[in-house]
């Protein structure tokens, strides 16, 4: 059977203003049981993926759904 994503993000892109990329093309998809670790220097942007996700920013290019719904830019 195939696992269905529980989340899934394509080509994520997220800029602070006019300053470069915080976050650069991430795709991901999550599926039930699946463990994830966000490891990365500071300033990597894993804070900003994580406030992606949780839509307190919208992205500026690319999407992600929830339970295979997409999930409407704020």
């Amino acid at each position: 059977p195939v696992a269905v994503s529980l989340l899934s993000a394509h080509n994520l892109r997220f800029a602070y203003g006019s300053a470069p990329w915080a976050i650069d093309g991430v795709s991901l998809d999550l599926t039930p049981g699946m463990r994830l670790a966000l490891l990365g220097a500071n300033g990597a942007g894993k804070s900003t993926l994580l406030h992606l996700l949780a839509g307190l920013h919208a992205p500026c290019h690319g999407t992600f759904e929830l339970d295979g719904e997409p999930v409407p830019a704020s």
